[in-house]
């Protein structure tokens, strides 16, 4: 978890979420550290850095959405152990 820790504050994006009960899951949302949206280059920037990580088993990266005006909990991403994981924008 450390380097996913360290790969979304290298972009300066925030992540929220958590794991489960028998810690094999991680969910949440990413949005972006100040002011503004992510992009469809993050969200693939997202995609390629966990598909080079051999900790992850098995991700989902969902379609951008506005964490301001309705988005869909649980799964904006997860990543199993993978994790999931769903990218949204943090701006009208």
């Amino acid at each position: 978890m450390n380097r996913w820790i360290e790969f979304v504050e290298s972009r300066n994006w925030a992540f929220g979420g958590g794991g489960n009960g028998d810690h094999q899951e991680f969910s949440g949302f990413i949005c972006r550290g100040e002011r503004g949206s992510l992009t469809e280059q993050d969200r693939g920037a997202i995609q390629e850095w966990l598909k080079q990580q051999d900790w992850v088993t098995d991700f989902a990266v969902q379609e951008l959405q506005d964490v301001w005006h309705g988005y869909d909990w649980p799964a904006c991403l997860t990543i199993k152990y993978g994790f999931s994981l769903q990218a949204i924008s943090n701006a009208p």
